[in-house]
């Protein structure tokens, strides 16, 4: 009886740790790009309105789908259910995805733009997490949302982590159309030597 109290304990407070975890990585992340929002170049070149509304759109779906899920009937059906495991599994990537998020925004400096758009003397940038992968914000944003679904657990929350891979490859693919237009040979060069979101395997 008593090591089943303790257990139980003992995931409540991995859980709590693991929220407060979560939300401060959350934050740190929208801080910083707020900050840096403000030292951005010029646009050149944007995407189509019907593009980015369809973006922006979907990606507000995901969001909603892991905020409020736990709130909506049958979304809120629980598949994974807490433990140390899973809490410790959760911590790990969504500080691991913070810390690539925010390196890696930093590195790609004013170029680095919320919708698929060409800027004015944009810079093709190969250095840092670049160098391995074409999308490291959108891998380390997966990061940190999957380990936020992973410690909500619910359904909901866990289908908008799919919606949110399905958006970012299909954003991806169209800022790589762009890319390829802007930078031509030098751009297919990279795209041969580097994967989309994750360092030697995709």
């Amino acid at each position: 009886m008593q090591d089943n109290v303790f257990k139980v304990s003992l995931c409540v407070f991995n859980m709590t740790i693991t929220g407060i975890i979560i939300v401060v990585s959350w934050v740190i992340v929208l801080a910083y790009w707020t900050f840096e929002a403000f030292f951005q170049k010029k646009v050149k070149k944007n995407s189509n309105v019907k593009s980015r509304i369809f973006y922006s759109l979907v990606l507000l779906l995901s969001y909603i789908l892991l905020l409020f899920s736990s709130k909506i009937y049958f979304l809120d059906y629980l598949l994974i259910h807490v433990s140390v495991f899973v809490n410790m599994l959760a911590i790990l990537l969504a500080v691991g995805g913070m810390i690539i998020c925010i390196y890696s925004r930093k590195v790609l400096g004013s170029n680095w733009s919320r919708e698929v758009m060409i800027k004015k003397n944009h810079e093709l940038i190969t250095t840092g997490p670049y160098k391995y992968i074409r999308h490291p914000i959108y891998s380390g944003l997966l990061m940190l949302f999957l380990g936020t679904a992973l410690a909500i657990g619910n359904l909901g929350s866990l289908l908008g982590f799919v919606l949110l891979v399905i958006n970012f490859k299909i954003k991806s693919l169209n800022e790589e159309e762009f890319m390829l237009k802007c930078f031509g040979k030098k751009y297919e060069a990279y795209m041969k030597r580097t994967k989309g979101f994750m360092p030697g395997v995709y």
